[in-house]
């Protein structure tokens, strides 16, 4: 939020009746967005944890022009261009964004469990939510270092949690020192060394909070969009031998390990849905799942709030069965556009890497490459400022020959901006073809480009934000 822009303040009206909640936001730096706090007590027999989400269900109310938006994009979209956020700006960001300071209207899932991490009970209740501060997950991963800090605690139980579901058959992969895990939707995400455990702790108490609601909806048989997971051809033991399998191929220079390595990421999980009926999530190795912790930024969440708290309070549900079945359908096809969107991105992301490696090899040979292939060498070569004299000359021999395609001469004519003599000579042999080129380019994929300038990690790629979450 700008820093000049007030901050909307709730009367003590609009929350009475409400129990002050208090706790922390940890999220990205950047993030303006914030829909859940967190607290956790230690007690001497257990723990006791308190997830409080953005109360967004009270402000956008069913069949309003604001809720009709939102449904109809499903979910706030994260691009390098810029935000598009699901709901509009002022209540994503201000009026119900869990503020730093700011009281405000949540709705709280309140666990206390044993020493093992078994429920012992559960309570969900309306609550007047206050943000002692907001924390990036830098910063948890530093104070949670010290045994004398609160949140040294707090890791110890998100670590309990998720020894448990592991132990269930949960495919969520603990290889955060090589910078892969699975989030809390069963997706391969990136996760530097630098903040894992604050990733680890938020991911925990969501999976947790979505559990504990989906079990309270099926056991009340309150009509709910459950998001189940499938899985296929894989058994859960053999997950952490793929995940290795997968990075090493995916390191390699071959590309037939690269192909096989894509191949397995497809098969091992089959794409989660949003459905009626309850079939459990595979990944999280859970029986009851649903999206409850993320209502300012998905539309499913935010479906689920209205019939949770219609039932807790005694009213009619808002969604019925068919509606949701309607909706699920809906968000299914959203998702699906918006992962295959990221997948592309993923496979430039992975495929700048490998790129990267080449053109900094002196011995690499070039003349195996596709156009894609070829145009993201000459990308990472401009990027990194390597002039690699074998990759010259494959982009001379091809342009000598007439066989170099048109986006990668377009890209060498028109987007670097190096006067380099490197550069001024692949120009040159390019330009014979120049104006066929800018006709044709309008017929070519045009943004092949990874969506940020990428640093070269010598331990190999890293997936990031491949799926809505």
């Amino acid at each position: 939020m700008n820093s000049k822009q007030q901050v909307h303040q709730y009367s003590s009206r609009e929350l009475a009746n409400r129990p002050l909640v208090e706790g922390y936001t940890i999220d990205d730096p950047t993030t303006l967005d914030m829909d859940d706090g967190l607290w956790v007590d230690r007690r001497p027999n257990g723990w006791r944890i308190l997830i409080s989400i953005a109360d967004v269900s009270r402000a956008v109310h069913a069949g309003s022009p604001v809720d009709q938006n939102a449904r109809r994009q499903g979910f706030s979209l994260y691009h390098p261009l810029g935000n598009t956020p699901m709901l509009p700006a002022d209540m994503d960001r201000n009026r119900l964004s869990l503020v730093e300071g700011a009281l405000r209207p949540a709705v709280t899932v309140e666990g206390v469990l044993d020493d093992h991490f078994n429920v012992i009970e559960t309570s969900i209740y309306r609550s007047a939510f206050l943000s002692s501060k907001k924390l990036s997950y830098e910063t948890f991963l530093e104070l949670s270092g010290d045994p004398s800090h609160r949140f040294f605690l707090w890791d110890q139980l998100a670590a309990g949690l998720e020894q448990q579901r592991r132990r269930a058959g949960s495919l969520s992969l603990d290889d955060l020192s090589k910078g892969l895990r699975l989030d809390r939707d069963g997706h391969i995400c990136g996760a530097g060394t630098a903040s894992h455990r604050g990733h680890r702790f938020v991911g925990e108490a969501a999976i947790f909070a979505n559990r504990v609601v989906g079990k309270y909806m099926r056991d009340h048989d309150v009509p709910a969009l459950y998001r189940n997971h499938a899985a296929d051809a894989v058994d859960p033991d053999l997950g952490p031998r793929l995940l290795y399998n997968v990075r090493d191929a995916i390191l390699s220079e071959s590309d037939d390990d690269y192909k096989a390595a894509i191949k397995r990421l497809r098969l091992w999980f089959l794409r989660a849905r949003y459905e009626v009926d309850v079939k459990g999530h595979f990944g999280l190795a859970v029986n009851e799942y649903l999206h409850f912790t993320s209502p300012i930024r998905r539309y499913a969440d935010l479906a689920v709030h209205r019939n949770l708290l219609a039932h807790i309070e005694g009213r009619a549900i808002v969604h019925t069965r068919d509606d949701l079945s309607a909706l699920g359908d809906h968000l299914n096809t959203r998702n699906d556009e918006e992962r295959n969107f990221h997948q592309s991105e993923m496979y430039k992301e992975v495929l700048y890497q490998r790129m990267s490696r080449r053109v900094r090899s002196t011995g690499a040979v070039f003349d195996n490459l596709h156009d894609e292939e070829l145009r993201m060498a000459l990308f990472a070569a401009h990027h990194e400022g390597i002039e690699n004299c074998h990759l010259a000359d494959e982009v001379k021999r091809r342009a000598h020959r007439g066989a170099l395609g048109h986006v990668v001469a377009y890209y060498i004519l028109n987007d670097v901006d190096s006067d380099a003599g490197y550069w001024h000579d692949l120009r040159r042999a390019c330009r014979p073809d120049k104006p066929s080129l800018i006709r044709s380019f309008a017929q070519s994929v045009a943004h092949w480009a990874p969506s940020a300038k990428l640093v070269p990690r010598c331990e190999g790629p890293a997936f990031g934000g491949l799926v809505p979450a």
